[in-house]
């Protein structure tokens, strides 16, 4: 939907914005799946998500045929990969990766080496 829900949700320049965040998505996911400044990566991911929550699916809960279980439901995936940036900005990307192998791992990977 990329251009029309950033139009439909009131952002101004929608096509620049929507363009922007997906390409900041897709640089910081690969980032985060190499493992590569994971927890630097992590923070522009966990601001598009919260922003995403706040313009999509909190104002479903004023909607008269949605309400809190739709949104509860609508709102799993989200609520995951945002629990998941949470995690990996406090446990850092691991042993396998790419900051591991540089030598900027975090205290927990360096245990379980």
């Amino acid at each position: 939907m990329g251009v029309n829900r950033f139009t439909k949700i009131g952002f101004s320049h929608p096509a620049f914005t929507a363009h922007f965040v997906g390409t900041f998505e897709m640089v910081c996911g690969l980032l985060v799946l190499i493992g590569l400044m994971t927890r630097i990566a992590t923070v522009p991911l966990l601001i598009v998500i919260c922003t995403a929550i706040a313009t999509t699916k909190i104002p479903e809960l004023s909607r008269p045929s949605q309400g809190f279980w739709f949104v509860v439901s609508d709102a799993r995936t989200d609520f995951s990969m945002l629990m998941y940036l949470l995690f990996l900005i406090v446990a850092g990307a691991g042993s396998w990766s790419v900051d591991s192998r540089l030598g900027g791992a975090s205290p927990a990977a360096e245990k379980n080496r």
